[in-house]
């Protein structure tokens, strides 16, 4: 799956040379010139983060502090004319992976932005073209919007993803959930409200004993 960058920079000649840059390297960009519109856009899939610290509205660390209060472990490169010391130390601080000074040449971002995706796990699996879960994350995103699973729901798509084309036994599947078997039905019943929710990929009965995860090509 390509990487997901958002690029928050409100001067609009450098966001669409940096967009141009980015996307003929094969990256998603999704780019924004205000930052308060960017913050509420945080909810959504990001792998990596490019940050102008002066924005109107809000500043570039405002969104830093936003992006830690929501618990995303996703990377973030700044960018900014400002090279005092003190800024520099507050955001890394903050979070930020890499900190660029402008005027900067654009070969110096992607070279940063190459090594963080190099650092990046491969821990997303894609289940369509609109659908993926993110094992480590343990999340599950349908055009790019995190679809919301209760603990058990995401404890068994967790399983099922970790074995996708092998069949998982009710048995199996109990024990990963409950840590006991129940046999109770419960699982029967998740599974259908996981096929309701999904919709991106097919969850199969396999002889009656047990379900197998197929993705839809």
């Amino acid at each position: 799956m390509e990487m997901k960058i958002f690029l928050i920079e409100d001067d609009i000649y450098l966001n669409t040379l940096i967009c141009d840059v980015l996307q003929t390297q094969g990256y998603e960009v999704v780019t924004f010139a205000d930052g308060a519109k960017a913050v509420s856009a945080l909810d959504e899939r990001s792998d990596l983060y490019i940050i102008d610290l002066s924005l109107p509205n809000i500043s570039g660390f405002d969104i830093l502090k936003k992006i830690n209060s929501l618990g995303k472990n996703t990377a973030v490169i700044i960018i900014s004319a400002e090279d005092n010391i003190d800024t520099i130390l507050q955001a890394y601080n903050l979070g930020c992976q890499d900190y660029i000074k402008k005027p900067f040449d654009v070969k110096e971002l992607l070279a940063k932005v190459s090594l963080i995706e190099k650092k990046q796990p491969k821990t997303k699996v894609k289940l369509s073209d609109n659908c993926y879960y993110d094992i480590s994350k343990k999340m599950l995103y349908v055009n790019n919007m995190v679809v919301q699973l209760t603990q058990k729901e995401n404890l068994l798509l967790h399983l099922l993803v970790l074995n996708i084309g092998d069949t998982v036994t009710k048995e199996e599947a109990e024990k990963y959930i409950w840590g006991e078997y129940i046999d109770n039905g419960y699982v029967r019943q998740l599974i259908s409200k996981l096929r309701k929710k999904l919709g991106c990929a097919k969850i199969l009965n396999h002889s009656g004993n047990g379900y197998r995860l197929e993705i839809n090509a």
